[in-house]
């Protein structure tokens, strides 16, 4: 799959029958919370962590930005069954 950062709308990837990686929403804010400030995930990410929701709605946002920006690409790693994020994958551009 080649992936242009001036596509228009933002990319969703039918991962397999369980997962899709699709945009972040302000919506995914509480689930993103929860699993960025868990131990077991917490560890393996480097970026700093939101010690409120607000900060979590934030960062969802700055990662939403990316994409429009043309600056990188966040994709909320979601189960299909429900639509919850459990995750999440990015790159950014660094020219």
């Amino acid at each position: 799959m080649t992936l242009h950062f001036n596509q228009n709308p933002f990319p969703t990837i039918d991962f397999d029958d369980q997962y899709i990686l699709r945009e972040q929403t302000l919506e995914d804010t509480e689930a993103f919370f929860r699993y960025y400030t868990d131990h077991d995930v917490g560890q393996y990410i480097l970026a700093t962590k939101p010690a409120t929701l607000l900060e979590a709605s934030k960062e969802v946002q700055y990662c939403r930005n990316l994409f429009y920006s043309k600056q990188g690409i966040y994709w909320t790693i979601a189960r299909k069954s429900d639509n919850e994020m459990i995750g999440a994958i990015g790159l950014y551009l660094n020219n």
